[in-house]
């Protein structure tokens, strides 16, 4: 999974899913849309391997 800041109205934040490794991804998936402008920071995600 992918996150990042979508910085064109409607601001945000969305993520997409690889399954191939990254040689392709999802259509994204919104997690929010009301941020306020562009400055939205850099999100990140991860999993924990164990």
């Amino acid at each position: 999974m992918m996150t990042y800041g979508y910085r064109r109205e409607p601001y945000g934040i969305r993520a997409r899913v690889s399954g191939d490794g990254g040689r392709t991804w999802s259509t994204p998936v919104t997690l929010s849309d009301d941020g306020t402008n562009g400055d939205l920071g850099y999100p990140s995600w991860g999993t924990a391997v164990c």
